[in-house]
């Protein structure tokens, strides 16, 4: 953050963190919209508890509205999907698809959930 404007130095950090650590540690407490983008196995246990409401020591932060799902992972991106859902805290408000790499058949899924309520 040395090299940021002034103005901007207290609004950004940078952290080397794993999912669940960052969650423990309250990095999305008083976030409105997370973002995230697991590796192909999909979210980390303690991310998904958290957005479904059931982590064990932390609960869904009041403020969070939205999050944003990016996947190359299908298939985990499909269960951490209907998770979401059946949890009845989520509804889906956008999925697009971009082909990122001409030529080949992958896909980046950029998904959209909103909390209900």
């Amino acid at each position: 953050a040395d090299s940021l404007p002034e103005e901007h130095s207290e609004k950004v950090f940078f952290e080397c963190l794993s999912a669940e650590e960052a969650v423990l540690q309250g990095q999305c407490d008083d976030c409105d919209v997370l973002v995230v983008d697991p590796p192909r196995k999909g979210l980390d246990d303690a991310v998904l508890q958290l957005m479904l409401g059931k982590h064990p020591e932390k609960p869904l932060p009041l403020g969070m509205k939205r999050m944003i799902y990016i996947s190359c992972g299908f298939d985990a991106l499909e269960r951490d999907t209907r998770a979401l859902l059946s949890s009845g805290l989520w509804k889906l408000r956008s999925v697009d698809g971009f082909l990122l790499f001409p030529g080949s058949d992958h896909i980046e899924s950029v998904v959209v959930f909103d909390r209900n309520g």
